[in-house]
């Protein structure tokens, strides 16, 4: 996807996207944002980018990332 980031367009996969909106939102006092980031950091922190992920761990991401787009949805 492309969007529009202070002024410049660029490539987005929808992933980061939908990461960037919960931290954006999280970022400006949106409670339920907050509380999903807070989830993901501690199950997923930066310093494990590059392990793979178990089935369990990628049910989580599916089913976080659809509820991130839900509270989106009724923002």
């Amino acid at each position: 996807m492309t969007v529009t980031e202070n002024g410049r367009r660029r490539a987005m996969s929808k992933l980061e996207l939908v990461f960037s909106q919960l931290i954006n939102k999280a970022a400006s006092g949106n409670e339920k944002n907050f509380k999903l980031f807070l989830e993901m950091m501690n199950r997923f922190p930066p310093e494990a980018a590059t392990v793979r992920l178990d089935r369990d761990d990628q049910e989580f991401l599916q089913n976080f990332l659809r509820v991130a787009k839900e509270i989106d949805d009724k923002y």
